[in-house]
C-alpha cells in the first residue's frame, strides 16, 4: 500500500518505510533511518523538527 500525505507524526506511526520529498528527495527506506534531524532540517529549510511519539515539533533556526 501507498500513502501520500504531509504530516510527519502519522508517517512515523503508520509506516515502514518512508520517502522524504520537498522538491526532490531527501530519503527513502525505513522511518528511523529517514527522518533524522539533520534530513528533516534540510528539507525544511533550516526548521527544527523532532518526532515524540505522534507529534511533531517544529521550531525556527
Amino acid at each position: 500500500m501507498v500513502i501520500s500525505t504531509h504530516d510527519l507524526a502519522i508517517a512515523h506511526l503508520a509506516c515502514e518505510e518512508v520517502c522524504l520529498l520537498n522538491r526532490r528527495q531527501y530519503g527513502f527506506g525505513p522511518v528511523d533511518t529517514v527522518f533524522t534531524p539533520e534530513r528533516l532540517r534540510s528539507a525544511y529549510g533550516g526548521h527544527t523538527l523532532e518526532l515524540r511519539g505522534d507529534r511533531v515539533i517544529v521550531t525556527q533556526t
